[in-house]
């Protein structure tokens, strides 16, 4: 099941840890009814068989809901900004469809059913953290802007570090640590756990799709 909602201290977070919780629940109360369904009558059991059919679709429908009713919650991302110290802002991305693929609240930090994430945002989250990476490649600040419900302009919700090795096609992402400029701002938004903030990443390759041809010649 897709990401319901970020973890965390934060109304959301408890919402949706509550709807998981609800959700497993009744998926235990319909598989005990099946297996009990099957010392039945073949009539009663068919019956018994339908109505956890329809209860698990129900299942389903909520379960999408709790999803969206949760990120919108969040916030919708409205832009994406790539920064050089010298250059200032040298792309930006504002396409919905793209933006869509980048949400801050998804990955290591968010759950659904009780289970972290594991996949996305612009992080390849199954390699791990790395201590080593190419030296000497241009570093970028990614900011990622979002309009929260209810408001009709657009705020600072993340900040990351980023460095991409055009040699190899192969990005890297920092997540800016405790110590580190906008911790503070990043934490507000979302507490991906121990291990993540302040290491260095790769970068998705869905990321370097969207952003190696935008820095091509940068």
């Amino acid at each position: 099941m897709k990401i319901l909602a970020e973890a965390g201290k934060g109304s959301n977070g408890n919402c949706a840890r509550s709807w998981g919780s609800r959700l497993s629940a009744l998926v235990g109360l319909v598989a005990f009814g099946h297996s009990w369904g099957q010392t039945l009558p073949l009539s009663a059991s068919i019956r018994l068989t339908e109505v956890a059919m329809r209860i698990r679709f129900a299942l389903t429908t909520l379960a999408g809901l709790a999803l969206a009713a949760s990120l919108s919650a969040k916030g919708v991302t409205t832009r994406i900004t790539i920064q050089e110290a010298a250059r200032g802002t040298i792309a930006e991305l504002t396409d919905p469809k793209v933006l869509a693929a980048f949400n801050v609240w998804s990955g290591p930090g968010t759950f659904g059913n009780g289970v972290e994430g594991t996949e996305g945002f612009i992080i390849d989250w199954a390699a791990g953290n790395i201590n080593l990476r190419p030296t000497g490649l241009a570093r970028h600040q990614v900011m990622f802007y979002v309009r929260h419900p209810r408001s009709t302009s657009e705020q600072l919700a993340y900040v990351v570090q980023y460095e991409n090795d055009p040699a190899t096609g192969q990005g890297f992402v920092y997540l800016p640590g405790r110590s580190d400029e906008f911790a503070n701002l990043n934490g507000g938004s979302i507490h991906r756990g121990r291990g993540f903030e302040g290491n260095w990443f790769r970068a998705s390759s869905a990321w370097q799709q969207a952003v190696a041809p935008l820095l091509k010649g940068r």
